[in-house]
């Protein structure tokens, strides 16, 4: 039996190493299942293999193997963030789009041979494909043209389309590609079937009826508060799908946290399984009583499974793959305490503010008595995304040093309804910032942190909220950490690409004159306050990412110097955003890790 040793928080050794974070860690990305014969694929991000996305069959009887050729990466790249990649066709063959070639190939699972089937033009790139239930010669997809559009215009000269693509055409044919939509600036989930529609103020399921064109909302008891669906992102995701006539199975997700649920569309009724997910990525039918999930519990990270259930809604969940090689062990995890804290800083303080705290824990070590943990203060990305309590192993990582994390969802975070979402527009820089010091200070009234030692961390739209953090309130910061964060948002805006084009007006602009609105941007850029900053600063950037470009950390970076004030950049050459997870910051993990505790 090991002895507890005692030492002050923050310098415990944990289990958990940079390291093998890094190398033993996958991404899982997305899913699709061939019901005939019951194989699932998975594609699977490898960091070991320069971030490339494999594709992975996995058999029911337990056996796996990688089936996409190692020159090609399944990884679409339309709207920047990727998914929509893969898609299965009737006769049991993937349709996938290659990620430096934006090619589409049909890949033989059973061959492993990948055959052109469109080559795409540089500048074209192609995503979320629909497939023809009965004549699978026939696709649906949505096309994203770049052609027209410079670095300065790709907010304004990328051009999306639907397009039907006839597959036994020859390649080259010009009239093997049809557009089937165009003039709006996005689209996404092309299908053969309609879909409803938004209108409770939460994302609700709906059903059409094609024969009177009249759409219904279903309505569950206790979970009109609900969403079944998230933030999209990443084109393709999948929250719900039909398993029979009758029979949906979807998650539904309360202040961020999801559980999966049966829909029975005829009485109109949810019953929840018996499941430990409490973040669910997609869900994939297998059959009428079965289907595939990607999700996390709160002891054990992101994995694939199937789920097989019986009339008496009882589950059966065999796991095929996770995301980590390894485990850590159950006395190591610290599981997350929801709180809600008043809103007492930033423009609007009549709210609330809700977040997940992760306490230290580790069984080998104890502080000294009467002391309080260092608190790292984790501020997502979007800004209309979320985090979740589920298992993070780069939360667990300093929690099992000696660190309390507190996991933030701001105002403007999805999973709590359009109307929190929609408050942040207008304030963004300003009210998501100070909720974030509320929360510290609700946690050190309640004596759970030390006020003294508390750092903040974030990735893009979280980096942007640590920059404004350390200058808007430099008292309560000791450190912080900028992943790809933005630091100029007039020139996030004049660089921005299409999918985020309109940000900066929607969320930041939209309450400001036209006559204010330089002086706006200039107010809510943190490289113009670098004298205010006194809390050292780190910054991470990939030298290739098209959101937020590294010109913003460089500049941030330099206007820190200038003022002899404390920060450094480290620069991931070939990287960007998408690699690491977009709003939700996730690959990130492998960049933060190895930076040194702070």
């Amino acid at each position: 039996m090991v002895q507890t040793q005692t030492a002050p928080f923050g310098h415990w050794k944990s289990p958990l190493t940079a390291e093998g974070l890094a190398t033993n860690s996958i991404m899982l990305n997305e899913v699709a299942v061939n019901e005939s014969t019951g194989a699932i694929y998975s594609v699977e991000c490898r960091p070991v293999e320069d971030g490339r996305a494999a594709i992975v069959e996995h058999r029911q009887n337990g056996q796996s193997k990688d089936v996409l050729p190692k020159d090609l990466s399944a990884f679409a790249t339309v709207q920047e963030m990727g998914g929509g990649s893969i898609a299965m066709r009737p006769d049991g063959k993937l349709l996938l789009s290659d990620e430096k070639s934006c090619n589409i190939y049909l890949l033989d699972p059973e061959s492993s041979q990948a055959t052109l089937v469109r080559p795409a033009e540089k500048g074209i790139r192609y995503a979320d494909f629909s497939t023809h239930p009965t004549n699978p010669r026939w696709v649906i997809a949505i096309k994203e043209d770049h052609r027209e559009a410079t670095p300065e215009t790709q907010a304004t000269h990328v051009h999306n389309t639907l397009v039907a693509i006839d597959l036994e055409l020859d390649p080259q044919d010009p009239n093997k590609e049809i557009t089937i939509a165009r003039g709006d600036d996005f689209y996404s989930h092309p299908k053969f079937d309609p879909s409803g529609s938004d209108k409770t103020g939460f994302w609700q399921l709906y059903s059409y009826d094609p024969a009177n064109s009249q759409t219904r909302v279903f309505k569950f008891h206790g979970l009109e508060h609900s969403d079944f669906a998230i933030a999209e992102w990443h084109v393709g995701e999948c929250t719900f799908v039909s398993l029979d006539d009758k029979t949906i199975v979807a998650t539904v997700i309360t202040h961020a946290t999801s559980k999966i649920v049966l829909v029975d569309t005829a009485a109109c009724s949810a019953q929840e399984l018996d499941l430990p997910y409490v973040d669910v990525d997609s869900i994939t039918r297998v059959s009428a009583t079965s289907f595939v999930v990607v999700g996390s519990s709160k002891t054990s990270p992101q994995e694939l499974a199937l789920v097989t259930f019986t009339p008496s809604f009882e589950v059966t969940r065999k796991i095929l793959t996770s995301t980590a090689s390894f485990e850590l062990a159950p006395e190591f995890v610290s599981t997350a305490a929801e709180y809600t804290a008043p809103q007492k800083y930033g423009p609007l303080t009549d709210g609330e503010v809700y977040m997940f705290y992760f306490a230290p824990r580790n069984p080998d070590y104890q502080a000294e008595q009467g002391a309080l943990p260092p608190l790292l203060t984790y501020v997502h990305g979007g800004p209309n995304g979320a985090v979740t309590p589920a298992l993070s192993l780069d939360i667990q990582y300093w929690t099992t040093r000696g660190f309390a994390v507190c996991a933030v969802n701001y105002t403007g975070s999805v999973a709590f309804g359009r109307e929190y979402r929609e408050r942040l527009s207008g304030y963004w820089g300003l009210v998501d910032v100070g909720d974030a010091v509320s929360a510290v200070e609700f946690l050190a009234d309640k004596g759970l942190i030390d006020r003294t030692r508390v750092g903040i961390y974030g990735g893009s739209a979280g980096g942007y909220l640590t920059l404004r953090a350390l200058h808007m309130f430099p008292e309560t910061w000791a450190a912080g950490i900028s992943s790809y964060g933005i630091s100029d948002v007039k020139a996030l805006q004049a660089d921005s690409y299409k999918f985020e084009s309109q940000d900066v007006d929607r969320l930041l602009l939209c309450k400001t004159k036209p006559e204010d609105r330089e002086a706006e941007l200039k107010d809510r850029s943190p490289c113009y306050f670098a004298e205010q900053m006194k809390a050292p600063l780190l910054m991470l950037q990939g030298t290739e990412d098209m959101i937020v470009p590294i010109a913003q950390a460089r500049m941030m970076a330099e206007a820190m110097h200038s003022k002899g004030r404390v920060a450094e950049v480290v620069e991931f050459e070939g990287s960007d955003e998408a690699e690491y997870g977009g709003p939700s910051g996730g690959r990130s993990l492998y960049h933060i890790c190895q930076c040194p505790d702070i």
